[in-house]
């Protein structure tokens, strides 16, 4: 039990760190693409900026990523690979949401928005696999035994 409780802790944690990466991601291409410049007036208020896009990024991933992090787990893939890719897919969710919920106006839907979400999947995946996976034991399946 005390070892299923440790594998849900770290992937927690990773989970974390993961939405923590992708929303500085986001947050520096906003502001790189001269977006978002009224919500960010002095230097003070970038934590600020970067702390409230990561509470957005990690409610809406937790949901998407848990099963996820769930059959990796079991499976004991450990792969970089694969947390980029599920990082990216999650990423890809959360475009498409946005644009589906944009009314007629002006959209996402184009390239450098896409490119931010993709940059921002990739580097939340990479935070999860530095986080919580590399340094996991290398046994199959450590939840399963632990059960």
């Amino acid at each position: 039990m005390q070892l299923a409780m440790w594998c849900l802790a770290r992937a927690l944690i990773g989970l974390a760190a993961a939405a923590f990466a992708a929303a500085v991601v986001q947050v520096a291409f906003a502001l790189a693409g001269g977006g978002s410049t009224a919500a960010l007036s002095t230097a003070a208020e970038l934590p600020r900026l970067v702390m409230l896009v990561w509470l957005h990024t990690l409610v809406f991933s937790i949901a998407l990523a848990l099963p996820l992090i769930a059959v990796a787990h079991l499976l004991a893939v450990r792969s970089w690979t694969l947390c980029a890719a599920c990082g990216i897919a999650v990423a890809l969710a959360g475009f498409m949401t946005q644009y589906a919920s944009e009314g007629r106006g002006s959209t996402i839907l184009n390239a450098y928005a896409l490119a931010a979400f993709v940059t921002a999947g990739l580097a939340g995946g990479t935070a999860y696999w530095l986080a919580a996976v590399c340094r996991a034991k290398k046994t199959p399946s450590t939840i399963s035994k632990a059960l």
